[in-house]
C-alpha cells in the first residue's frame, strides 16, 4: 500500500508530498461521487502499526485502524455513508486508496 509502517505503536511515519523537499511527486486520482468527479492528488499518508491515514489534497480523507473497513471522509468533514457512490480511478499508480 505504500504506507510506512512500524512495529511499535510510538512510531508514525509520514510523508508529505506538498513539502518543497519531497523526492516524488504527489500520486494523483480521479474522485467521483454520484458522478461529480474531480482530479486531486494525495497530500500526505501516515502510517504506524495501529493504522493509517491518507489525505487528498480536495479534502478528502481515509483512516484505517485494525481490521475494521476504513472510515472514509468527504471535504466537508462527514463520514461518507454510502460507499457505493464513491469512485476513484487512478491517474498514477497507486493513488486510490479508498480500501
Amino acid at each position: 500500500m505504500g504506507i510506512l509502517l512500524a512495529a511499535g505503536p510510538a512510531w508514525a511515519g509520514c510523508y508529505d508530498y506538498t513539502d518543497p523537499a519531497a523526492l516524488q511527486s504527489a500520486p494523483r486520482a480521479e474522485i467521483c461521487v454520484s458522478g461529480a468527479c474531480e482530479t486531486t492528488a494525495i497530500q500526505f499518508e501516515c502510517g504506524n502499526a495501529n493504522g493509517a491515514t491518507v489525505a487528498y489534497q480536495n479534502g478528502w480523507r481515509v483512516d484505517y485502524a485494525g481490521d475494521a473497513d476504513p472510515v472514509v471522509t468527504a471535504p466537508d468533514g462527514k463520514p461518507l455513508e454510502d460507499r457505493t457512490a464513491l469512485v476513484c480511478r487512478d491517474i498514477d499508480a497507486d493513488a486510490c486508496r479508498f480500501g
